[in-house]
């Protein structure tokens, strides 16, 4: 049996000129992961509403694991192939995956990529 060492972490990122007092849902490389998104101040169940200014806050965790038992040199390895990007859409679509051309349906969004 091999044992899990979990990391887990939180990314913190404020959104701005969205419409305002609207719904939003959260994308991750093109996917909802409603479990692990929230909006800050909040819990992870209730919606992610925008202020009267179209701002909102969201925290979206993120947990990885490396069994206890890999190699150093594969922990090195591991640690570099983590470093690729991710896509963070912000939009008013509730789908379970997010389509190619979500920009055309969407009534605003935001859109950001970056590398852990």
């Amino acid at each position: 049996m091999k044992t899990r060492i979990f990391k887990e972490r939180d990314l913190t990122f404020d959104v701005y000129g969205l419409r305002p007092l609207s719904r939003y849902y959260l994308y991750v490389n093109r996917f909802q992961y409603p479990s692990r998104t929230k909006q800050f101040g909040k819990k992870i169940s209730d919606p992610l509403i925008t202020d009267e200014d179209g701002k909102i806050t969201i925290v979206f965790y993120i947990d990885s694991f490396i069994p206890s038992d890999t190699p150093k040199s594969m922990k090195a390895k591991a640690n570099v192939l983590r470093a690729t990007p991710i896509e963070f859409v912000l939009t008013n679509l509730n789908q379970s995956t997010l389509v190619q051309n979500f920009e055309d349906s969407s009534v605003s969004y935001a859109k950001s990529t970056l590398f852990l």
